[in-house]
C-alpha cells in the first residue's frame, strides 16, 4: 500500500498555513510517522488521532502566519488602515468640536430620515400584503341627491356579480356594526365589549389569504354559529387554553351561543381589515336579521370586494352600475353613482362619507413627510460636509509636511476619504440604534406596528447603505481630491485652505430657511388643535358618559326603570337615549317633506328619548322641547338652525307645520328649533339636522354626571345597571369628551412630529450655525487681532460677525415665511372649521431664530474677540 498516497490533505494543509517555516518539516514528518503506524490498525481512528495533534500544534509557539504575509501586499494595506486609523484618532482629539457636530448632525438627520422612511413603507404598502391585492376591487356608491358617498354594496349584489358576469372571479361581503358588540365568554363567564368584530362571506380567508395560526381557511365560515379570533384575542379569552371548540356569547339580554374554529394571526397596522374576531354573514342574517335578508336589494350597507380579471375591469364597472340602476331602489327619485375602486388604492384615495374602517391619508402629505424627512437629512449632511471640508481645510501644514516626507497624492486622498468614511459608518450604527429606541414612539404616533426585523428588509437598508455611500462621496472625495492636488510649498505656506464661502452660506440660508418653516408650521398647527379643542361645541361635552344598549329589546323597555332608579342618586343628574352618539360621523340621511315647501331637503337625523335636549343642555331658540307627559310628542320633531334656514323659515315661523320622515313613513309637528351644534365632528359644517322620539331606534343611553367625583359616580352607575338589566346585559362606558379628543388624534399626532422634527431642525441648524461661527472665527482669527490693535473693541468685532450673519437670517425668513403660508392655508382647508394664520406666529418664530443665532454667534466669536491680539499676529 502507498501510504504517500492515503494521507489526508486537509489536516496537513491547514497545519502549514499557520505553522512557522522553519519548523513545518520537522512536525509535519513526526505526525506522517505517526500517523503510518496507526493506518494498519485501525485506518478511521487514524484520521482522526492526524487531526488531534494537527490542533493541539496550533499554539503561540509554532504559530507563524504573520511572517508569511508581511511581504504581501494585503499585510501592507493593513499597516496602512493602522496609520490611517492613528491618525483620525490623533486628529478627532484635536478638532473635538468639529467631529462632535459632525457626526451628531449627520446621526440625526439618517436617524429622522430612516424614520419617516419606515412610516412612508407602511403607508405605500398598505393594503398590499395580500397575495392578490392588485386583482381586488370595493365597491362604492354615491348618491347624487344628497351628495354622500358609500364603501357599501346592496346585499345582493356580490353573488348577483359572480353569477353574472365572467370578468368577476370571485367576490365577498364583509358587514361592520358601527358600534362594538357584547362577547361573553361561556367558561369564565367574562364580558368584553368588542368594536372590532365583522361579519364576513365563508370565503373571506381564502380570497384574502389570511394567515392562520390554526384551522383550514377552506370552508372556516361554512357552518352556521361559529367564529374565529385574532392570536391576541384568543390569549385574552382562553390564555394558554386551546380556544378551538371553545364557546363564546354575543349579545347582552338575548344571547347566541358561537363556536370558536379557527385562530387567525393579528392583522398588520397597514390593512384595512382591523378585525380581533369574524363571523359568518350568514350567521349574522339569522341573528340580526331575516333568513332571505342576504338575497335583498334594497339595502346597502355591507362592503363588497371583487377579485377581477385585470383586462376587463372596465366592464366590470359597467356592469356594476347598470345592477345598481336596475335592481336598487329602482323607483326612488335619488339616482347613484357605482365605481369600483382597487384596494390598494383605498387608504391613500378619495375617503368615502360612510363605510370606511381605517383613517385616511393622502399622497400629498406622505410626500410632503417625504420632503420633511429629506430636509432634515440635507441638514444634517450639510453640517458633516460643512465640518469636513473645514477640518481638511486647517490642515494644509499637515498635509504639506506628509508630502514633503514623500506621502503621494493618492496616500492623501485615501486618508481623507477613510476619515470621512469612519465617520460616516460611526454614525450610521448610531442611527440603526437611535432609530431602533425610537420604533415604539414612532408607533404611537402613526398608528402603526412596528418590528425589528424591518431594519435588515432591503426595502430599508438598500436606500440607508446608498445615503451612507452617497455623502461619504460629496463630502470626502471633494477635500480629498482638492487638498491632495495642490503643491507641497503652497500648502506650507497656508495654515488653512480658503474657498467654498458662498457655498457655505448657501447652506446655512437653507437650513434657517427650512427650520422657520417647521417652527411656523408647528405653531399653526398647535393653535389650529387648540382651537378644535376649545371650541363650543352648542352642548357640555364634560360630564357625559355614553353606555351602548344594542338596540336590545329587553333592554329598551327598561330605560324609564333605570331613570328612576338613578333619579335619588344626586351625583348622576339626568338620563336619555338616542340612536346614535353625540359627535359619530356616521348619522342616517333622510328625505324630508314640510308643509307648504316643494324642495327635497335631505337631512341628517337622530331618533332620541324625550328627555335628550335637557340632558345634553341644548339652547332651544324657539318653541319647546320634548315633553314626555304631552302624548302627540310621541310624534313631535324638533330641527336645528340650519334645517330651518335651508327652508327659508325663520324658527317662529317653522313651530307647528307638519313634517314627514319619508323613509319610515313618520308624520308629526314641529314643536321646538335647537341652536346649531355639532353633532359630527369640526371636519364638518353643521348641517340640517331633525330629531324625533323614535323608541325602536335606540343603540346608546347618556348620562350626565356631576364633576365631583367620577369615579364614585361611575361605580353608582353600574351598581344601578346590573340591579335593572341584570347579569346578561354587561355594562360599558366611555366619556364623550374623550371620544370628542380622539377625533383629532390624527392631528394631534401630526403637530407632535411636527414639534420633533421641528426640534431637531434647529438643533441642527445651532450645530451648523455654531460650526460654521467657529470656523469663520478661526479663519479671522488674525483679521480680529489686527483689528484689536487698530483699536476696535471686542464688541465692536462681535458686532461686525453678527452683522454678516444677520443678512443670512433675514433672507431665510424672507423665504421661508411666503412658502410656509401658502402650505399651511392649503392644510387649514381640511377644517370646515379653522383658525385665521396670526401674523405673530410668524413674527415670533423670526425673532426666535434671530435671538438663537445672536447667542450662538457672539458666545462663539467671543473667544476670538477677548483673546490677546498679540497670539494672533504673532506669527505673520
Amino acid at each position: 500500500m502507498n501510504y504517500q498516497e492515503n494521507i489526508p490533505k486537509s489536516p496537513l494543509r491547514f497545519l502549514r498555513w499557520f505553522c512557522k517555516s522553519a519548523l513545518i518539516d520537522e512536525i509535519e514528518g513526526d505526525l506522517i510517522e505517526a500517523y503510518q503506524d496507526r493506518l494498519e490498525q485501525n485506518s478511521r481512528s487514524a484520521k482522526l488521532k492526524l487531526w488531534k495533534e494537527v490542533l493541539q500544534s496550533f499554539n503561540l509557539r509554532n504559530i507563524g502566519i504573520m511572517e508569511k504575509y508581511q511581504n504581501r501586499a494585503g499585510f501592507g494595506r493593513v499597516s496602512m488602515l493602522k496609520q490611517y486609523a492613528r491618525v483620525l484618532y490623533r486628529m478627532a482629539r484635536k478638532h473635538k468640536v468639529y467631529t462632535a457636530i459632525s457626526i451628531a448632525s449627520l446621526t440625526l438627520g439618517i436617524t429622522c430620515a430612516g424614520l419617516i422612511h419606515l412610516y412612508i413603507q407602511k403607508e405605500a404598502n398598505f393594503d398590499r400584503i395580500y397575495s392578490q391585492a392588485d386583482k381586488i376591487y370595493r365597491i362604492n356608491h354615491k348618491s347624487t341627491t344628497s351628495e354622500r358617498s358609500y364603501a357599501y354594496a346592496p346585499l345582493a349584489m356580490t353573488p348577483y356579480l359572480i353569477q353574472n358576469s365572467e370578468a368577476v372571479v370571485d367576490g365577498t361581503r364583509i358587514f361592520k356594526y358601527r358600534r362594538a358588540s357584547p362577547i361573553t365568554v361561556v367558561a369564565s363567564q367574562r364580558s368584553f365589549n368588542e368594536p372590532r368584530l365583522g361579519w364576513a362571506d365563508e370565503n373571506f380567508f381564502e380570497l384574502f389569504d389570511i394567515p392562520l395560526v390554526s384551522g383550514q381557511a377552506e370552508g372556516m365560515l361554512d357552518r352556521p354559529n361559529t367564529i374565529v379570533l385574532s392570536e391576541t384575542t384568543a390569549q385574552k379569552y382562553f390564555g394558554e387554553d386551546d380556544p378551538i371548540g371553545q364557546m363564546v356569547e354575543f349579545g347582552s339580554a338575548e344571547k347566541h351561543k358561537l363556536e370558536v374554529v379557527g385562530v387567525f394571526k393579528d392583522f398588520p397596522s397597514n390593512t384595512s381589515f382591523q378585525f380581533d374576531l369574524i363571523s359568518g354573514l350568514e350567521t349574522c342574517s339569522r341573528i340580526m336579521w331575516s333568513s332571505n335578508h342576504l338575497n335583498e336589494w334594497r339595502n346597502m350597507f355591507v362592503s363588497a370586494y371583487l377579485l377581477v380579471k385585470p383586462e376587463f375591469v372596465q366592464d366590470v364597472a359597467s356592469f356594476v352600475q347598470e345592477a345598481t340602476t336596475t335592481y336598487f331602489d329602482p323607483e326612488s327619485t335619488s339616482t347613484w353613482e357605482s365605481t369600483i375602486q382597487p384596494l390598494t388604492d383605498i387608504h391613500l384615495g378619495a375617503a368615502m362619507d360612510i363605510g370606511e374602517w381605517s383613517s385616511h391619508n393622502d399622497k400629498e402629505k406622505l410626500a410632503l413627510l417625504g420632503a420633511i424627512g429629506i430636509i432634515i437629512l440635507c441638514l444634517g449632511c450639510f453640517n458633516f460636509t460643512n465640518m469636513i471640508t473645514a477640518q481638511a481645510g486647517q490642515r494644509t501644514k499637515e498635509v504639506g509636511v506628509r508630502k514633503v516626507l514623500g506621502s503621494h497624492r493618492r496616500n492623501i486622498a485615501q486618508q481623507t476619504l477613510f476619515e470621512t468614511m469612519t465617520f460616516v459608518v460611526v454614525s450610521g450604527v448610531l442611527s440603526i440604534a437611535l432609530i431602533y429606541a425610537l420604533l415604539p414612539k414612532l408607533g404611537v404616533l402613526t398608528a402603526h406596528r412596528y418590528e425589528w426585523m424591518e431594519l435588515i428588509k432591503p426595502e430599508f437598508y438598500l436606500p440607508f447603505v446608498i445615503i451612507l455611500s452617497v455623502v461619504v462621496i460629496i463630502s470626502g472625495a471633494y477635500p480629498a481630491l482638492y487638498i491632495s492636488r495642490i503643491q507641497s510649498i503652497q500648502l506650507m505656506k497656508q495654515s488653512t485652505l480658503e474657498g467654498g464661502g458662498s457655498i457655505r452660506n448657501i447652506l446655512v440660508t437653507a437650513q434657517f430657511t427650512i427650520t422657520t418653516a417647521l417652527i411656523i408650521s408647528t405653531g399653526i398647527v398647535y393653535l389650529q388643535l387648540q382651537y378644535l379643542k376649545n371650541k363650543k361645541l352648542g352642548f357640555d361635552d364634560s360630564v357625559i358618559v355614553n353606555m351602548p344598549i344594542h338596540n336590545d329589546e329587553a333592554v329598551i323597555p327598561k330605560i324609564n326603570t333605570f331613570r328612576n332608579e338613578i333619579a335619588s342618586y344626586a351625583g348622576i343628574s339626568q338620563v336619555t337615549a338616542a340612536s346614535h352618539e353625540m359627535l359619530t360621523d356616521y348619522t342616517y340621511i333622510t328625505q324630508f317633506d314640510i308643509e307648504g315647501i316643494e324642495a327635497e331637503n335631505l337631512w341628517e337625523r337622530y331618533t332620541v328619548e324625550q328627555d335628550y335636549i335637557s340632558t345634553f343642555d341644548l339652547e332651544i331658540i324657539a318653541g319647546r322641547e320634548f315633553d314626555s307627559n304631552i302624548q302627540s310628542d310621541s310624534t313631535a320633531f324638533i330641527l336645528n338652525e340650519s334645517a330651518i334656514k335651508a327652508i327659508n323659515l325663520t324658527p317662529e315661523e317653522a313651530i307647528g307645520k307638519t313634517i314627514t320622515d319619508i323613509s319610515l313613513d313618520k308624520t308629526g309637528k314641529i314643536v321646538g328649533v335647537v341652536r346649531d351644534f355639532h353633532f359630527r365632528s369640526l371636519h364638518h359644517e353643521i348641517a340640517p339636522f331633525v330629531m324625533y322620539v323614535n323608541w325602536d331606534r335606540l343603540d346608546y343611553i347618556s348620562a350626565r354626571l356631576a364633576s365631583d367625583n367620577f369615579q364614585k359616580n361611575i361605580s353608582h352607575l353600574e351598581d344601578i345597571w346590573n340591579k335593572v338589566f341584570g347579569d346578561g346585559v354587561p355594562f360599558f362606558f366611555n366619556y364623550l369628551d374623550q371620544q370628542s379628543a380622539a377625533m383629532y388624534q390624527k392631528e394631534d399626532n401630526e403637530m407632535q412630529l411636527f414639534s420633533i422634527f421641528s426640534f431637531i431642525s434647529i438643533l441642527l441648524g445651532t450645530l451648523g450655525l455654531f460650526g460654521f461661527v467657529l470656523y469663520t472665527t478661526e479663519r479671522k482669527f488674525k483679521e480680529i487681532g489686527l483689528r484689536k490693535v487698530l483699536g476696535a473693541s471686542s464688541w465692536q468685532v462681535i458686532e461686525l460677525i453678527n452683522k454678516n450673519f444677520m443678512k443670512i437670517l433675514i433672507i431665510a425668513a424672507a423665504i421661508a415665511t411666503p412658502i410656509t403660508f401658502f402650505l399651511m392655508s392649503k392644510w387649514l382647508k381640511d377644517f370646515a372649521y379653522r383658525i385665521d394664520q396670526p401674523i405673530w406666529v410668524y413674527i415670533a418664530t423670526v425673532l426666535i431664530i434671530f435671538l438663537v443665532a445672536i447667542i450662538t454667534v457672539s458666545r462663539t466669536t467671543w473667544r476670538a474677540a477677548a483673546s490677546n491680539p498679540v497670539e494672533a499676529i504673532k506669527n505673520e
